[in-house]
């Protein structure tokens, strides 16, 4: 599990084509449903919808 928020972001750009600037405006809550997603996990996201990858 990382220990910090860069390793998060770091996870999610080896899997997406997200810039710098757009993960770092990203909400803590946004990186980490994202990092579940390019794990590829089931995610309940916060809007209480449900992602299968």
């Amino acid at each position: 599990m990382p220990v910090c928020v860069e390793e998060f972001i770091a996870d999610i750009a080896t899997v997406f084509a997200f810039s710098l600037s757009e993960l770092s405006q990203m909400s803590l809550i946004e990186l980490i449903e994202w990092r579940e997603r390019a794990r590829g996990d089931e995610v309940e996201l916060s809007s209480g919808d449900k992602f299968f990858p």
